[in-house]
C-alpha cells in the first residue's frame, strides 16, 4: 500500500455518483429545478415587485443548491485522481476553463447584446444600464466578478462562475496540502489556499464553507437503509426540509450574496439540501441497464442541461424589458400571470436556445485551450485529449460527473 504523507487510498473513499443510476438522474433534476426556481423568482419580483435586484435576493437560496451539487462533484473528482497520482494543474485547468469559459462566452455575448446602445436605440425607449468595456469583459474571463469588477450589464448571476472557479483552485490547494508527500510542498500549498482565501475576500469566502458542505458528501460513510417505508420517510423528510428552508430564504428575500448577513440562512438551506442528496446517495446510487440516450431524455435530462442556461441568461433580457417596458407592476394580478407565464415560456426556449449555442462554443473552447496549453510547453500527456474509453461497466460504477 503506498502512502502519501499519511493518507492513502483506502483512507479516503469516495461515494462516486454512479453515470446511470437513479441518484445521477436525481442530482441532474435537483441542479434543473434549483435553476429554474432562480428564473422563476427573477421574473415574479420583476412582475410583481418592479425589481431585479430583489428578484436575485430572493433567488439565491436555489444558488446555494447549486453550489451544494457543484462542491460534490468536483471533490469526488478530484479525490479519484489526486491520491492516485492521476492529477496534475494543466489538465485540471484545462478542464475547468473549458466548461467556465464555455459557459460564460455565451452568456458575455448576449448580456452585451442585450444592453447594446444598437437594440435600444431600435427600440425608441430607455437607455442602456451601464457601459460595457472592454476591461470589464476581461476581468470576466479571469472571473474576477465580484471581487475587482462589477457584473456586466448589471447580470450578477454571472457571480456564480468567478464562485466556482475560484471555489475550485482552493479546493485543489487544500487537497493537494493534505496529500501532499513533504512538508515544503505542504508549506507551499498551505500559502496558496490561504493566499487564494485572501484574494477572494471574506464574504465570498464565507459561502465557500457551504461549497464544502458537497465535499463533505462525497466522504462521509453511506448509511445501508434496507426498509422502503424507512427510504421514502428519510427522502419525504428531506425533501421537506429543503422546501421549507427555500421558502424562509426567498420570503422575505435576505441580502444580497457576498454580504455576510444572509450566511447563516444560507448555510442552513445547504445543509438541508447537504442531507437530501446523501439520502438520495444512500438509497439510489446503484447502477441500472439504461442507455445514455434514454439518460438523458425527460424531465431530469432536460432540466439538467438547462441548468446553467437558466442562471445566467435571463436577467438580461429582464433588464431590457425592465427599461424598455417599464415596471409591469401597475397591471391586475391576472394580467400579471398571464403576462409572467408568457415570458416564463419564452425565457425557457430562451435558455434551450442558449445551450445549443453553449455545447457549440465548448469545442471552440476546447481546441483554443489546447492550442495555448502547448504553445506553454506543457505536454499533451498533461492536457485530456481523446481519452482511451474506459471498460463500460467501470464506466458506469465510477463516474462522478453530473449531467449536463
Amino acid at each position: 500500500m503506498s502512502e502519501i504523507s499519511g493518507f492513502d487510498r483506502r483512507a479516503v473513499p469516495v461515494n462516486q455518483l454512479r453515470s446511470r443510476s437513479r441518484a445521477s438522474r436525481s442530482f441532474g433534476l435537483i441542479r434543473g429545478l434549483s435553476a429554474l426556481g432562480f428564473m422563476l423568482c427573477s421574473l415574479l419580483a420583476w412582475l410583481f415587485a418592479g425589481s431585479d435586484v430583489q428578484g436575485i435576493n430572493a433567488g439565491l437560496p436555489f444558488v446555494i443548491v447549486l453550489f451544494v451539487a457543484e462542491g460534490y462533484a468536483n471533490t469526488a473528482n478530484l479525490l479519484k485522481a489526486i491520491p492516485n497520482g492521476k492529477w496534475s494543474w494543466p489538465s485540471y485547468l484545462y478542464s475547468r476553463l473549458k466548461r467556465l469559459w464555455g459557459l460564460l462566452l455565451p452568456a458575455l455575448l448576449l448580456t452585451c447584446l442585450w444592453g447594446s446602445n444598437a437594440l435600444y436605440s431600435l427600440t425608441g425607449e430607455g437607455e442602456p444600464l451601464q457601459p460595457i468595456d472592454g476591461i470589464t469583459v476581461l476581468a470576466h474571463f479571469l472571473f474576477l466578478q465580484g471581487i475587482h469588477a462589477d457584473s456586466l450589464g448589471a447580470n450578477l448571476p454571472l457571480l456564480i462562475l468567478s464562485c466556482e472557479f475560484w471555489f475550485s483552485i482552493l479546493l485543489a490547494c487544500i487537497l493537494q496540502f493534505l496529500f501532499a508527500p513533504n512538508k515544503w510542498i505542504k508549506a507551499a500549498y498551505l500559502g496558496a489556499a490561504i493566499l487564494t482565501g485572501w484574494f477572494i475576500g471574506m464574504s465570498m469566502l464565507a459561502y465557500f464553507a457551504i461549497w464544502l458542505l458537497g465535499s463533505l458528501l462525497s466522504v462521509v460513510p453511506l448509511l445501508r437503509i434496507s426498509g422502503r417505508a424507512v427510504g421514502a420517510l428519510a427522502i419525504t423528510a428531506s425533501i421537506a426540509a429543503t422546501v421549507l428552508a427555500l421558502l424562509g430564504g426567498i420570503i422575505p428575500p435576505m441580502a444580497h450574496f457576498g454580504l455576510l448577513e444572509g450566511f447563516f440562512l444560507h448555510f442552513t438551506i445547504g445543509t438541508a439540501c447537504f442531507a437530501l442528496l446523501y439520502f438520495i446517495l444512500c438509497l439510489y446510487n446503484k447502477p441500472r441497464r439504461v442507455t445514455p440516450f434514454r439518460e438523458n431524455q425527460g424531465a431530469a435530462g432536460g432540466l439538467a442541461r438547462l441548468t446553467y442556461p437558466l442562471y445566467l441568461n435571463p436577467m438580461p433580457v429582464l433588464l431590457f424589458f425592465s427599461a424598455w417596458l417599464g415596471s409591469p407592476s401597475r397591471q391586475s394580478a391576472p394580467v400579471l400571470l398571464l403576462y409572467g407565464a408568457a415570458l416564463a415560456c419564452g425565457l425557457v426556449l430562451y435558455a434551450w436556445l442558449v445551450a445549443g449555442m453553449t455545447e457549440a462554443i465548448f469545442r471552440q473552447i476546447k481546441a483554443l485551450l489546447r492550442r495555448t496549453l502547448h504553445s506553454l510547453g506543457w505536454t499533451s500527456a498533461e492536457i485530456p485529449n481523446n481519452p482511451q474509453k474506459p471498460n463500460r461497466r467501470e464506466s458506469r460504477i465510477h463516474s462522478t460527473k453530473l449531467p449536463k
